[in-house]
C-alpha cells in the first residue's frame, strides 16, 4: 500500500520504501491528566525532514489493519 497519511505504528508489516518520523500520540479516549507515557501510542509519519514536507511510504499491512480508499487515496 502507499499513503501519505499517519497511522499506528501497530498494523505495520513491513515499511518498504520512503521517509518517516515515529511519534508517540495519546489516544482521544482518555480524560486530561489520565495518560502517562506509557499510555501513548506510536505512529509513524510519512515525512522527509530533508525536504521539510511530506511523502509518500510504500507499507506491508498487518492482516488486521483497516484502509479506506477515499478517491485513490489510501488512508
Amino acid at each position: 500500500m502507499e499513503t501519505d497519511y499517519y497511522f499506528p505504528l501497530n498494523v505495520v508489516e513491513e515499511i518498504i520504501e520512503g521517509e518517516f518520523i515515529l511519534e508517540r500520540f495519546i489516544p482521544p479516549i482518555l480524560e486530561i491528566g489520565e495518560y502517562s507515557e506509557d499510555s501513548k501510542i506510536p505512529y509513524v509519519i510519512p515525512i522527509s525532514l530533508v525536504k521539510s514536507r511530506p511523502c509518500k511510504l510504500r507499507v506491508r499491512l498487518k492482516d488486521e489493519a483497516l484502509v479506506m480508499d477515499f478517491r485513490g487515496e489510501k488512508i
